[in-house]
């Protein structure tokens, strides 16, 4: 609202819509699968902004994945960032991270009880191998 009470309108490509057209079919109504939707694209949606998503996208070599580890001060001096979208982009990545850490250390655990099987197997082998002989 303004200072006279009236309801103003948006611009035309508001955040809002931005993001409402990234996970829909702008003629359609048909459902799009965020998944299937490029980094940078749905970056856009979380910085409001197709100029600071392409920036990230470069400064992290195509992939997200290659942010891994940065500071929010290091995303701020990212062309087109700034202080707001660094932090909202780090508490994304916040996310992510803690959403595939169970994953991870679960991925930990069968690797080790891969290893410890191929141990026994190797084990078995020779004592074949020993008792064949």
């Amino acid at each position: 609202m303004d200072d006279k009470g009236q309801t103003t309108r948006r611009p035309k490509g508001y955040p809002g819509r931005m993001a409402f057209r990234a996970f829909t079919a702008k003629t359609t109504g048909r459902k799009r699968n965020p998944l299937e939707q490029p980094q940078q694209e749905l970056l856009a949606v979380v910085l409001s902004s197709e100029r600071a998503a392409q920036r990230v996208m470069e400064y992290a070599g195509g992939d997200l994945r290659n942010l891994d580890g940065c500071d929010v001060r290091d995303l701020a001096g990212i062309p087109d960032m700034g202080d707001g979208r660094a932090a909202r982009l780090a508490a994304v990545l916040a996310l992510m991270a803690q959403f595939a850490a169970p994953f991870a250390e679960r991925v930990e655990q069968l690797e080790a009880e891969i290893a410890g099987l191929r141990a026994k197997e190797t084990a078995a082998q020779r004592k074949i191998m020993t008792s064949a002989a």
